[in-house]
């Protein structure tokens, strides 16, 4: 039996949802009949990923656009305030911040990135979730945390960003249970390897064209990585909003402080990472 979420009413901020896998739950939360708020550093960006929820959602509702720079509390407090101004609720938060910053312990650099990757993919949404609990209790919403298997599996070359999902893992059972007297529920999304042009590309800088050499290289890490998956593929952003619209809706309402993996069967087979491209 197939079941089909229905948001309707509903109020969801989708944070870093201006590209990627952000991009990809904004746009299902809207086609599942959600108001969605796109945040994002770069206003095309912003606008591209409102105009495609605008055209998928059922009512043709227009997104909230709002520039926000996650390492700046003044734009969190924003992001917060246009929501409530605008729709007087908000019933779903999606935490998806993921800064992979390459770096090994040795290298000159890695306390400067070990630095930025807490701070935009942990202590930013620790702030806003603490912003966003009073109006969440007001609906008895919920939170979804997006985490990778990096809180799981070693990534040498990415230490910063695994010390950062891991303690994400944590916050989230933290909150999981300091949160449920307030009839608020918080779960986490924890994927693999994610393969997904539209919605993988971050940065929201211009491009030179063609980009055909990097899709090239993806593709050819794509499949290898097919290869090794029990899967047989690497994952897609709509793997992952599937994942936040069920834990998201009424169908998960006994659902509360889990860690849903969505890896294609990644840690159960034990792989080698393959993440310089694949997202």
């Amino acid at each position: 039996m197939s079941i089909k979420p229905d948001f309707t009413g509903k109020v969801a901020i989708v944070t870093c949802s201006s590209s990627g896998v952000g991009a990809a739950i904004a746009i299902a939360l809207a086609r599942a009949g959600a108001r969605v708020v796109i945040s994002g550093r770069y206003a095309l960006k912003v606008n591209a990923v409102a105009n495609e929820c605008h055209k998928v959602s059922p009512n043709k509702l227009k997104p909230i656009e709002v520039m926000v720079d996650m390492l700046r509390p003044e734009d969190l407090q924003r992001l917060i305030r246009q929501t409530i101004e605008r729709h007087n609720r908000l019933d779903i938060l999606v935490n998806c911040c993921n800064l992979k910053a390459m770096t090994r312990f040795t290298d000159n650099d890695f306390m400067d990135k070990y630095r930025q990757t807490l701070d935009l993919n942990l202590h930013s949404l620790v702030y806003l979730t603490h912003l966003c609990v009073p109006h969440l209790e007001q609906t008895r919403g919920t939170i979804v945390n997006i985490s990778t298997i990096g809180a799981y599996a070693t990534f040498t070359e990415y230490t910063p960003n695994c010390m950062a999902k891991s303690a994400l893992n944590m916050f989230t059972e933290c909150m999981a249970s300091d949160l449920a007297t307030k009839g608020i529920r918080v779960n986490s999304v924890n994927h693999g390897p994610i393969i997904d042009y539209q919605f993988t590309e971050n940065g929201g800088r211009r491009r030179p064209k063609p980009r055909k050499r990097k899709h090239i290289e993806a593709d050819a890490v794509s499949e290898a990585y097919g290869r090794q998956c029990p899967a047989g593929r690497a994952g897609t952003g709509m793997d992952v909003s599937n994942a936040v619209l069920y834990l998201a809706s009424d169908n998960a309402s006994f659902v509360t402080g889990v860690h849903h993996v969505i890896d294609g069967g990644h840690l159960a087979a034990g792989l080698t990472p393959i993440v310089k491209i694949v997202n």
